[in-house]
């Protein structure tokens, strides 16, 4: 069992570091269990409620960092601990599915009974799905859970390497993962314009595809000429990285920008096929893409 004072002094030295890093108070609990779950080779759960805290030595290390912080610095860490999301398309409508931090390892399964008991480092992928009801999860086909958990690992898979670019400090990391967050919430709200989604999700690739190449030392009046251009983005970045991006995934993504004046329709079928694409390229640039010039 880890000393509880031993592991609150560690807290106060990594909390001293995020003081020199600037590192913003909403997301210190998070990377602060990722600094607790290296240092005692631990896996932790994200989130520990107090009726938890007693259940195992993972949701009691969760508990002291959280606790320790809600003391230090109370309404101050408010925040979404999310690292993604996807959309599923079941049964002609398109849900939101959250795709959850955590630190070490976490398994993810599928089970009807949203009220299963689960270890601390065990998410069930339906209870991450915006407005799932226990009636709704019974009714769902073999055929219906199978394209839930291959979709969420495709989501989580990509999920984790946007991760690994906001911590790399990538240029546009934060106006790209901006647009997405647009679409999650437009569906969250229940106000979805699967056009202007379309055009989010061209917008997210764009400035993803920019931001790798100014790595290369290209610059940002060479790269604003090439617009909107998906094509040529991609090739340039295929003429600099020994990651290869598909081409032929790009037509299905792109779209101009009357995607947003609603002068042309978008189906669901369509939008997901598009997120699927973006993922596509996600995975195939990966977390650190290594450049020709190496």
């Amino acid at each position: 069992m880890i000393n509880e004072s031993e592991l609150k002094s560690f807290i106060g030295k990594v909390d001293h570091g995020f003081d020199a890093d600037k590192t913003p108070i909403p997301h210190r609990i998070g990377r602060c269990l990722s600094e607790v779950s290296k240092k005692y080779d631990i896996s932790l759960p994200i989130f520990c409620p107090i009726e938890k805290k007693s259940l195992n030595e993972s949701y009691r290390v969760t508990y002291i960092v959280q606790e320790w912080y809600k003391e230090r610095y109370g309404n101050r860490l408010h925040t979404n601990y999310d690292i993604g999301f996807l959309l599923l398309l079941l049964r002609g409508q398109i849900l939101t599915c959250r795709v959850p931090n955590f630190y070490g390892e976490c398994n993810f399964f599928i089970d009807q009974d949203l009220n299963v008991k689960k270890n601390g480092n065990e998410t069930n992928i339906l209870e991450m799905i915006d407005g799932i009801t226990q009636d709704f999860s019974k009714s769902l086909s073999d055929k219906e859970q199978s394209y839930i958990f291959s979709s969420f690992q495709k989501g989580l898979n990509a999920a984790i390497i946007i991760s690994d670019w906001r911590l790399s400090n990538l240029e546009m990391i934060r106006a790209a993962t901006n647009d997405l967050e647009g679409i999650k919430n437009n569906f969250i709200l229940n106000q979805p314009h699967l056009a202007n989604s379309k055009w989010a999700y061209n917008q997210f690739l764009e400035k993803i595809l920019k931001s790798w190449l100014l790595k290369t030392g290209a610059t940002r009046p060479e790269l604003k000429g090439k617009g909107h251009q998906l094509n040529h983005l991609v090739s340039m970045f295929n003429k600099n990285y020994q990651n290869k991006i598909d081409e032929y995934k790009i037509p299905t993504i792109i779209g101009d920008a009357s995607l947003r004046y609603d002068e042309i329709e978008i189906t669901n079928e369509e939008l997901i096929k598009v997120q699927d694409s973006v993922f596509d390229i996600i995975l195939q640039i990966g977390s650190s893409p290594k450049s020709l010039k190496q």
